[in-house]
């Protein structure tokens, strides 16, 4: 079982209260949890293995000094926007667990079920997109008696973001940039529902790196 800090807080005031004591006798503060584990050799451990992050490009840099400054020029930081695409494994469990000193700490089998979620927001922080939310399901159960949700909704056959998909919240971007006359640029990456067909159409508010 994972086990972590606010477990830990729980347990011990389940614990004080089978044992008569009260809340104003005893509360299990962050400085009792720090000190509980450092008494019993406790850490935070990492159940299975995690790759280390890519190293720097060393471009990076001269992209941002040289390159990036021209890409912008001529827009305010509110008109400058980025979106991508995460994956949501709602079922998963944490990677990271309490355990003690030269314990064996080793994972289950992992839960797999995902959502993808685009997000896209400008870069002085003003304006958050609405998320566009991608499910495998037409009618989640969840979703009865839901009057409205605060996420746009879809749900292709394999939950994952499509050419068509994207191109047609790109439209949508581009009309209510229009409505608003607002002359944008996007920053996206280079993933297939990015790719150059799916970005042929003409976005009159819109420009895309």
């Amino acid at each position: 079982m994972d086990v972590t800090d606010d477990i830990l807080t729980t347990e011990a005031e389940r614990l004080a209260r089978q044992l008569g004591i009260s809340s104003e006798d005893f509360s299990a503060s962050h400085g009792f949890i720090s000190r509980f584990k450092a008494r019993h050799q406790v850490s935070l451990r990492t159940k299975a293995g995690e790759g280390r992050e890519a190293a720097a490009d060393h471009n990076i840099d001269q992209w941002l000094h040289d390159v990036l400054p021209t890409l912008i020029e001529g827009y305010e930081p509110k008109n400058i926007f980025n979106a991508d695409e995460t994956a949501l494994f709602y079922r998963l469990l944490p990677h990271h667990t309490l355990a003690f000193r030269g314990e064996k700490c080793q994972g289950g089998k992992k839960k797999k079920e995902r959502l993808s979620v685009l997000l896209a927001a400008n870069m002085d922080g003003s304006e958050k997109l609405v998320p566009l939310v991608i499910g495998h399901y037409k009618n989640p159960r969840c979703f009865k008696n839901a009057r409205s949700l605060p996420v746009t909704y879809k749900h292709p056959k394999n939950a994952w973001m499509t050419g068509a998909l994207f191109k047609e919240w790109l439209m949508n971007f581009n009309q209510e940039m229009a409505k608003m006359k607002r002359k944008v640029l996007l920053f996206l990456d280079n993933c297939s529902a990015h790719s150059a067909a799916t970005l042929t159409a003409n976005f009159s508010h819109l420009t895309i790196h």
